[in-house]
């Protein structure tokens, strides 16, 4: 279980550098973490949790070196840049936003070229689909730099996903002739497309904010949601809901394990000759796969689709699916493909709060086998309410528990109804929108997504009532300070210990998170803070 936590030290080791190891001290790590891993069976785990730090460092070092691009280092006016549409974002006020694959730039040599850039619209433009090779004039600057020390990185997220410039179009794209891209960039490109399409598709059925959060639920399209709904949602600490993660790949997930599960036993002569379990589970891998795609794969949708896709493979193999495992398997898998995700703040607050989910999960199991009986008794009506009611209350607070520390460090803000906020909207969001969000996904290819959109649409509008509702209560929002590093470090490391960890160490784990809150005691906010400009 430790295994990821170490890994994601040495990611996070080689991200709070302030200067750039050589990529040979990323081959020297990896060589000599694997040394340590093989002497652990005769040196014991000292060696291997040391050489699982120098893996991760390892790991961040060499993702640097292949993922990176040449950066722009001085803003630069009205050049050409040429390239291919990957993806077209928009905004509520007709703006958009265009990611370039990049052929060329006026006045850059070719091995100094930003392998993409995103360009600002000041109009959308549907003729611009992705894939399409244009040329556009444009005025291209620097990546933008933390607003103040120690705040949200946008340069480093940009330039790990090889963004090397940001720009403003100053006139028409016009359409030029271009190779034919690859298998694997066809294949990106035709995802873009579909989802471009399904986003159109619920806009023009769900006008308005519902229809904006539509399509962030069902293709992960966040860019026509309105601020004022946008800041309630946050405030309400119903934000979660828009970003696909956990809850929309398990209702899709495991929704569609019950429903294929259902439809099965239905048929008594298919039933008696197959194990109905897993031709439901390999089903949904597959959908949820699917889900994944469209939705545009952010790290808390793979990091779900994995946790989902190892929970049902746990299935196919008779094996305990709900553990802390494949939490861990999930988080090192992520850490291997991208380390820097490590650092993201949706990465933390999506594994924190699965990981606590699941940790109370097994302590409440635990609990009942000593004592020989469940805490809330199932056989009867009001017992199974009571009993869905608690759950969803317990979740609630320890979701808001584990996530609250990465919120106020990153954010800077602690909703304080969110309990009550969640409570409400959670029937909802489950046996509503969710559910029928499912089925428009299922029904977009045959043109007959409308009556389960006006479903959906009903269920969102009631949500987004509630986050309105509870973000104008007094005090919804409550604004802290930035606590310094270490806090947010030592809350963390004492989270893992309490939930990692069995018996009475357990209770070890309460000393870092303790000595965190008494961080601000030794904060000295700065007097002034002069911009670089």
């Amino acid at each position: 279980l430790w295994v990821p936590v170490l890994v994601g030290a040495g990611a996070l080791i080689y991200l709070l550098l302030t200067r750039e190891p050589p990529a040979w001290a990323g081959w020297a790590a990896a060589g000599a973490g694997g040394v340590l891993m093989l002497l652990a069976g005769r040196l014991g785990p000292a060696p291997a949790a040391v050489g699982l730090l120098l893996a991760g460092f390892a790991l961040a070092v060499l993702r640097a070196e292949t993922a990176g691009t040449p950066v722009l280092q001085v803003p630069i006016r009205n050049v050409e840049v040429t390239g291919r549409v990957i993806e077209t974002i928009g905004h509520p006020d007709g703006r958009a936003r265009l990611l370039i694959e990049v052929a060329a730039i006026e006045g850059i040599a070719r091995e100094a070229t930003p392998r993409r850039v995103r360009i600002a619209m000041r109009k959308a433009d549907r003729r611009l689909a992705p894939g399409t090779a244009i040329a556009v004039r444009a005025t291209l600057t620097t990546l933008p730099l933390p607003v103040a020390p120690g705040a949200y990185d946008f340069a480093r997220a940009a330039w790990f996903d090889g963004i090397g410039a940001y720009g403003f179009a100053t006139g028409a794209p016009r359409p030029v002739a271009a190779d034919a891209p690859g298998a694997m960039a066809r294949a990106a490109i035709w995802i873009s497309r579909v989802r471009d399409d399904a986003s159109r598709r619920i806009h023009d059925t769900l006008p308005g904010a519902t229809g904006a959060i539509a399509a962030a639920l069902t293709v992960g399209d966040r860019s026509q949601i309105p601020e004022k709904d946008d800041e309630a949602m946050r405030d309400s600490s119903l934000a979660h809901v828009l970003s696909i993660s956990g809850l929309h790949m398990t209702i899709i997930g495991m929704g569609v394990f019950a429903a294929l599960r259902f439809a099965i036993a239905l048929m008594p002569w298919l039933v008696l000759r197959i194990d109905a379990r897993k031709w439901a589970a390999t089903a949904a891998i597959v959908l949820a796969g699917g889900y994944l795609a469209l939705s545009g794969a952010s790290v808390p949708a793979q990091r779900s689709f994995l946790m989902i896709a190892l929970v049902f493979l746990a299935i196919l193999a008779d094996r305990a699916p709900y553990t802390l495992r494949i939490v861990a398997i999930a988080a090192l898998v992520i850490l291997v493909i991208a380390p820097e995700s490590v650092a993201d703040p949706s990465f933390q607050m999506s594994f924190a709060a699965v990981t606590a989910l699941i940790a109370v999960y097994q302590w409440v199991q635990e609990a009942e086998a000593r004592r020989g009986a469940p805490f809330i008794l199932r056989d009867s009506l009001r017992g199974r309410i009571l009993y869905v009611v608690a759950s969803a209350l317990l979740a609630s607070v320890v979701a808001g528990l584990a996530t609250a520390p990465f919120a106020a460090f990153h954010f800077n803000r602690v909703a304080v109804y969110g309990v009550i906020a969640n409570m409400a909207a959670m029937p909802v969001i489950t046996f509503v929108i969710m559910p029928f969000a499912g089925l428009t996904l299922l029904a977009l290819p045959f043109g007959a997504e409308a009556p389960f959109l006006a479903v959906m649409g009903w269920g969102i509008d009631a949500m987004l009532w509630i986050a309105h509702e509870t973000a104008d209560w007094p005090g919804a929002s409550g604004r802290v300070p930035t606590p310094p590093d270490y806090a947010l470090g030592l809350t963390t490391l004492g989270g893992l210990w309490l939930c990692l960890t069995r018996g009475h160490r357990r209770a070890v784990g309460l000393v870092p998170i303790l000595l965190a809150f008494a961080s601000p005691l030794t904060m000295a906010a700065p007097d002034v803070l002069i911009d670089r400009d």
